[in-house]
């Protein structure tokens, strides 16, 4: 169970990040 709340916690985390590179990206 830690180790799949791990990489939810994870895979949010990049998602987020990635999203935010493409707003950035996309105003530019």
């Amino acid at each position: 169970r830690y180790r799949a709340i791990h990489w939810a916690i994870l895979l949010q985390m990049i998602g987020i990040v990635l999203l935010a590179k493409g707003m950035f990206y996309l105003h530019w």
